[in-house]
This record gives structure tokens, C-alpha cells and sequence, in this order.
């Protein structure tokens, strides 16, 4: 019993540290992401879209339409 006992403190010890990096890297990314708000000098422009258009093409692909 006393093993199991041990088991569960280092699993939990080791949640516990997976717990702050997770927490580490949330605050990292959330730090980045208000940096790139900030730095942002226009508002985003909201894209139209024709009846019947897509979203495909050079939009997210790079490619442009011939």
C-alpha cells in the first residue's frame, strides 16, 4: 500500500508540473497575442463575400487565380 501511496504523490507532482508549463505557455501566448493587437495600426478590414464566391484561392493557399 505504502507504494501506491508513492505512485499517486509523483503522478500528482508530475501533473502538477505539466500543469505550470501548460499555464507558463498560456500566459506566453496570451502575452504575444496582446502585443500583436496593440501593434496593429488599422482595424482589420472585414472581407465581403460575393454570392457564390469562396473562400478558396490565393487567400489561403498564396496562389493567385489565373
Amino acid at each position: 500500500m505504502p507504494d501506491n501511496k508513492r505512485l499517486l504523490e509523483l503522478a500528482l507532482k508530475g501533473l502538477e508540473t505539466e500543469r505550470s508549463r501548460i499555464d507558463e505557455e498560456i500566459n506566453e501566448l496570451t502575452s504575444l497575442r496582446l502585443q500583436e493587437v496593440g501593434n496593429e495600426r488599422t482595424p482589420r478590414k472585414t472581407r465581403t463575400v460575393v454570392a457564390g464566391g469562396s473562400v478558396t484561392g490565393h487567400a489561403l493557399t498564396g496562389s493567385k487565380p489565373k
